[in-house]
């Protein structure tokens, strides 16, 4: 499924697309140049939609800034391998 959304994807606007890799084993998408996490809910319709840091008791986890969307997928420490301050 997770093929099907980024070809989706890159038909609707493969500008965008271009700069960012899909993250298959974490469901999300990661900025080339800066390591930023994306929400690949939103970004295959055009959105560019960052996932913020986010903790709800001990539940660590990503959720994505747009209000509309609200995706969450929990974090691992490896998901800030990469990312530019």
């Amino acid at each position: 499924m997770a093929i099907a959304l980024l070809w989706q994807g890159e038909k609707k606007d493969g500008a965008i697309m271009e700069n960012y890799v899909f993250l298959p084993e974490r469901g999300f998408y990661k900025n080339k140049k800066t390591g930023c996490i994306f929400c690949s809910n939103c970004l295959v319709n055009g959105l560019e939609s960052s996932m913020a840091k986010s903790m709800t008791g001990p539940r660590l986890y990503w959720q994505c800034a747009n209000k509309e969307c609200g995706r969450t997928i929990d974090r691992r420490a490896s998901d800030d391998e990469g990312v530019v301050s």
